[in-house]
């Protein structure tokens, strides 16, 4: 049986490791490197934030890119669905039209 699923949050197999540390540093050095690594931690976090950030914006647009072509669809459809309803209608006046003609016709000869 295989040992357990390690999962990274990395594009490396390698788990992440802080950098090492300097021995004999003195405490004001310390302090730098360590208000240094923070800064870089929070610049990370927020060039993180800022491309979570991009991809929803771009997931949205998406999104509202693909609900307006499913409204253009849909209009198209009901234009469509228009158009048939007035050729039908159209169709059984010119019926009616042929009818009248034709009733007017045998009634005129039949005189």
């Amino acid at each position: 049986m295989s040992g357990p699923n390690k999962y990274h949050q990395s594009a490396t197999p390698e788990p992440y490791e802080s950098a090492p540390t300097s021995i004999g540093l003195t405490s004001d050095e310390y302090k730098a490197l360590t208000n240094k690594r923070i800064t870089m931690e929070e610049r990370y976090n927020e060039a993180v934030s800022r491309h979570e950030e991009w991809k929803a914006a771009k997931a949205k647009g998406a999104w509202a890119a693909k609900l307006e072509v499913l409204r253009q669809q849909e209009l198209e459809k009901e234009k469509e669905q228009l158009w048939l309803e007035a050729e039908e209608k159209q169709w059984k006046l010119d019926l009616k039209q042929k009818e009248l003609e034709e009733a007017t016709d045998v009634l005129g000869n039949g005189k």
